[in-house]
């Protein structure tokens, strides 16, 4: 069986998974640290979550503006995701993990 990741493996597999990414304000070791007991597919999932904040502004933003003749495109989605996005998802998505 493997182990779960350590905190600095953590930080590291949330440095590779966030790479492409527009993140603000993101620090690593703070969220390795309140991710104890993640494994590397349960940060990713949660990262895709946080990753889709801004997408769902974009659509919100479009439905406000139809028949209006305004439309929001998506090179003006400029705001990345942040830490704030990714603790909100903590909740939501608990580790698969179980102690022994």
């Amino acid at each position: 069986m493997v182990g779960l990741p350590s905190q600095e493996s953590r930080g590291s597999i949330l440095m590779k998974l966030l790479s492409k990414e527009k993140v603000e304000g993101l620090y690593y070791k703070e969220l390795a640290a309140i991710t104890d007991g993640y494994t590397g597919s349960d940060l990713k999932n949660l990262c895709i979550t946080a990753a889709y904040r801004p997408v769902k502004e974009l659509i919100q933003k479009e439905r406000k503006n139809k028949g209006i003749g305004k439309s929001v495109h998506l090179q003006n989605l400029c705001s990345g995701f942040d830490l704030t996005d990714l603790t909100r998802y903590l909740d939501k998505h608990k580790f698969s993990s179980h102690p022994l």
